[in-house]
């Protein structure tokens, strides 16, 4: 995650907002989903495997996540809206919930 997160900051995001099991009580977390605004990345700064979430197996094998655009509309039978606002919500409850929010200008 941390090659990223890097990728990210570098290409002018100063936020990735995190979710998946490492967000859970899950002991040993296998996997994470991240969403990011579009409008603060420079898509010609960044590897364009980040941003094709069409693509996702490329992506998971490159960062081991996937990355979404937190504007971007999701459509599932259970929910309808933003990424950023499916992040928002629990998967059993369908409850708001906090996310967690990575500050990239914090990076090594």
């Amino acid at each position: 995650m941390l090659k990223a997160a890097r990728a990210f900051r570098d290409a002018g995001a100063p936020t990735l907002y995190l979710d998946g099991s490492f967000v859970t009580a899950k002991r040993d977390p296998s996997d994470y989903d991240c969403c990011y605004y579009a409008g603060h990345v420079d898509p010609d700064r960044i590897d364009p495997v980040l941003l094709d979430i069409d693509n996702a197996p490329a992506m998971k094998k490159a960062y081991k996540g996937e990355f979404y655009s937190a504007l971007s509309e999701i459509k599932r039978p259970d929910f309808v809206g933003t990424f950023i606002s499916f992040f928002r919500r629990d998967k059993d409850t369908h409850a708001q919930r906090g996310i967690v929010a990575l500050d990239l200008a914090s990076l090594p």
